[in-house]
């Protein structure tokens, strides 16, 4: 939806509103089953809404307002089945405890059978963003003077499971060690696993201010030349979690807050350790440059060039990575011994 309200011959608002809901059921989700019965939903809902006030004080003279905010929830891999979880059987012979329970262990065989729900989720996430920029236009001679600022605060709340009930793997015949039987399925039958995988539910808030401001200048040099001359300077924060759970990779350096963590890898808190992602850079000054050239007075042709330096941050992806990671989350892997009452194996490994 748009709209455009003229309160007078100098003031003019412009709205903006749009937005969608996009559900969907996925029958097979990401590394989970590769047979029927583990179905999972996925919603996406996306709103945006952008209001600008235009006020005209003179023929050259031109203010531009802007307020801009977008919304984006979801809630991906949600499981659609009502199985049983481990904790909701007796007895729960592994000992497994999930930090949420939606059914049961994922079972992983040798020739590409996989059999449980989808260890991607469920995850929810819910990311606001707001800007506000203004832009003065100043008509003078040749020249078309533009400034402007802007400001914007992006956050991303994330809760994610990731592998949640566990992972189950029955390699059967190749395993190094010959654990079980020899045959995947007969091991699963036996109750034999190869190895065994699980990770938390966890969350993470994500949070960055960014600001901008900028001067150029669009110069008629002759009738069919215009040249457009300018520079743009920006300065994102780095990306903070609310409870500092991030880490980095400073060579040499040893952790104090978490002393037993690998030498190189450092904490919001540590000394030269940067409170978020990255440590921050102040020297995004972006120039840009760029013409608009006809060959002859009247031409129907129009040639036309730039350059420029743009600088962007990362606020995708890369939250995610930082999700459930240890010490500030659990992740437990097991790869168990051979049994010597199944394989005879006087000295399995540990």
């Amino acid at each position: 939806m748009k709209f455009d309200l003229n309160f007078s011959s100098k003031d003019r608002f412009s709205i903006t509103l749009g937005g969608f809901r996009n559900p969907e059921i996925d029958p097979f989700p990401d590394n989970g089953a590769n047979v029927a019965g583990f179905p999972a939903s996925n919603q996406t809902n996306n709103y945006f809404a952008n209001v600008a006030y235009t006020r005209t004080f003179s023929p050259t003279l031109l203010n531009e307002f802007r307020v801009t905010a977008q919304r984006r929830t979801g809630a991906s891999r949600v499981p659609l089945t009502n199985l049983p979880t481990l904790q909701g059987t007796a007895p729960n012979e592994f000992g497994i405890t999930s930090d949420l329970e939606n059914g049961p262990p994922l079972l992983g065989f040798d020739n590409g059978l996989s059999i449980g729900p989808t260890p991607q989720g469920p995850a929810y996430f819910h990311g606001v963003t707001y800007a506000y920029s203004d832009t003065l236009t100043w008509v003078r001679g040749r020249n078309t003077w533009k400034f402007g600022a802007g400001f914007s605060d992006y956050q991303q709340n994330t809760l994610y499971d990731f592998y949640g009930e566990g992972d189950f793997f029955y390699i059967g015949p190749y395993s190094d060690y010959g654990i079980g039987t020899g045959n995947s399925f007969a091991d699963f039958l036996v109750g034999i696993p190869n190895n065994f995988f699980e990770a938390p539910n966890a969350p993470n808030n994500i949070r960055s201010k960014a600001v901008f401001g900028f001067v150029q200048d669009e110069w008629r040099v002759r009738p069919n030349l215009t040249l457009s001359l300018g520079i743009r300077y920006e300065y994102s924060t780095p990306k903070l979690d609310t409870e500092g759970r991030t880490f980095s990779i400073v060579p040499g350096d040893q952790s104090t807050r978490f002393p037993l963590a690998p030498q190189g890898l450092v904490f919001p808190g540590d000394a030269g350790a940067p409170r978020g992602t990255n440590f921050p850079d102040k020297r995004n000054f972006a120039p840009r440059i760029g013409f608009a050239w006809s060959p002859e007075s009247g031409s129907k042709t129009s040639i036309r060039g730039g350059f420029g330096i743009f600088y962007d941050v990362l606020k995708g992806e890369d939250n995610l990575q930082f999700n459930g990671a240890p010490p500030f989350f659990t992740e437990e892997s097991a790869v168990y011994s051979c049994l010597q009452a199944v394989c005879g194996n006087p000295n399995p490994p540990a």
